[in-house]
Formats: C-alpha cells, structure tokens, sequence
C-alpha cells in the first residue's frame, strides 16, 4: 500500500470512528460499540496519522541499512503465527457465543432449527469453522478454500452493516443475550474484516469466484423464504412477507443482493491492490528464495 492510499484510509477510518463516536454522545450509538470500535479506532487512527510522516522520514534514512534488510527478508513464519494466533482467538470466541446463545434457546423452549436459520448465526458459524481451519493448516489452498473464504468473508461483513444500519436496537437485550449479539455482530465482524485486511492472503479471488459466492445468499434467501411460508415465521422483519408481501420482500432480496456484490466488488479490488503485511512479508521471501 503507498503511503499515500494508506494516509487516505487512514483519514477515512478516522472519519467514521469520528461520526461513530458523535453518534455515541447523541445517543444514537451503542455504549458498547463506541467503547469497543469507534472510541479505539478513533484514538488509534490518530495517533498515526500524526506519527506517520516521522514514520515514513525515519524509515526513506534508514531502509539502507542492515536492519531493515534483514527486516524485508524476514520470513512468513512470524506474521503467518500472528495470522494463527488471531484465527483461533476468534474461532474460540465466536464458538462459545454460539454455544452461549443455543442454551438460551434450549433454556427458553425456542426452536434451533429457527435459531440455526439466522443469517447471523450461519455466517458467524461459517466464519468460525474457517477460522479454527486455518488456526491448524495455515498452508490450505485449493479452490473450494478459496470459495468457501471468500463466502466466509463477505457473509459476517453484511452481517456487520446490515445489523447497524437495519435491525439494531429492533430488540432490547441484557444479560448474556447483551453480550453474545455485541460478539456475533459486531466483534466477529470487525476481527474478521480487520485480520483479513492486516492479516490475509492476496490475489486468491477472481469475479468468477464472486458469483459462485453470491449463490450463498440467494441460497439462504430462498430457504427463508420457502420455510417462512410453512411455518409463518421469519428471522428478520425485511423478509417478513407475511406482514410486508412478496413484491416489498423480494426488493429487499435484490437489495441484499446488490450489497453484496458491491461489497464483493470491494474486497476483490482491496485484493488486488493492497498487499497485506503477511502478503509482503511471503513475496519478500520468495524474492530472497
């Protein structure tokens, strides 16, 4: 990444965390969303914003030097063990917010099978199995890895906006219920975006592998909708078609859709245009090799 894009990412992180925190003191954002994203992010952001011209001075005076030679050709090992160490902290978290939550469920006499049909849930459990996957072989790759990655991915990021902007404060919440939403919603989501974008491997996806992707959603739309018919229950209100009908619930499908291509699209150009450090750290190597 240039020191330029990273400066405009950086402006445009410290922005959102900025209005975040507005909303907070407004009272239009969550205490504990402000406390766990945006008050951080807005705090860290600044603070590099303000080092990193001194950053990049220090670093033009001394990339010439035996440090920072051994440094570019570092190995993939320590930033592969960081890549580890995230993926199974966020398949451990993510497992017991599942777990905690399916004894409420059983404790309150809900149905799993309805608590299993949660968009959330499924892209939460996707990203947990991925992420304990990777924890053991970080070396996997084949085409159904990069699929299922890429499913993963986009999955818990719709989850992430489409709870903030739709359904959040729909339900008021307390006790462990407080606790495992702020995990499946917000906490998963963000790790998981932020590991990939620090963290990730780059240049694994291509259009094609987007629009197998996007059959992940339709798939799940058109089960909800079709055991929604049977059992008149559905798992959020823009796919209610008994209160709302079919003509306003399938806009909303399309509009599901198209946020997810749009974020697709995203993510399919930040992975061809901005190396990750575990990224460069691997090409580093292998230009050594």
């Amino acid at each position: 990444m240039s020191p330029r894009l990273l400066h405009r990412s950086l402006r445009v992180l410290h922005l959102i965390a900025a209005w975040g925190t507005i909303g907070y003191v407004y009272g239009t954002v969550p205490r504990s969303v402000a406390q766990v994203g945006f008050v951080p992010i807005l705090g860290l952001t600044g603070v590099a914003m303000w080092q990193l011209p001194g950053i990049r001075r220090s670093v033009r005076r001394h990339r010439d030097s035996a440090f920072f030679a051994e440094l570019a050709t570092l190995p993939t090992m320590r930033a592969e063990g960081v890549a580890r160490l995230w993926a199974g902290l966020t398949a451990v978290i993510g497992f017991a917010a599942v777990v905690a939550q399916l004894v409420l469920v059983v404790r309150d006499n809900l149905s799993a099978v309805g608590y299993f049909s949660y968009y959330t849930i499924d892209s939460n459990l996707i990203v947990i199995v991925l992420a304990a996957m990777f924890a053991i072989a970080p070396q996997r790759d084949s085409a159904g890895w990069r699929l299922a990655s890429l499913i993963g991915l986009l999955s818990i990021a719709i989850t992430g906006i489409v709870y903030t902007s739709v359904l959040q404060g729909l339900v008021e919440l307390g006790g462990v219920g407080r606790v495992t939403n702020i995990v499946f919603h917000y906490l998963i989501p963000i790790v998981s975006v932020l590991g990939w974008l620090v963290l990730g491997s780059r240049g694994r996806w291509r259009p094609s592998t987007l629009g197998l992707a996007v059959l992940f959603p339709l798939a799940w739309l058109a089960y909800t909708l079709i055991r929604g018919a049977v059992v008149h229950t559905y798992p959020y209100p823009f796919v209610d078609v008994d209160q709302h009908g079919y003509a306003i619930v399938a806009r909303n499908c399309v509009a599901i859709t198209v946020l997810f291509v749009i974020v697709g699209g995203v993510i399919l150009l930040i992975d061809a245009r901005a190396p990750s450090l575990r990224a460069r750290r691997h090409r580093a190597a292998v230009a050594v090799d």
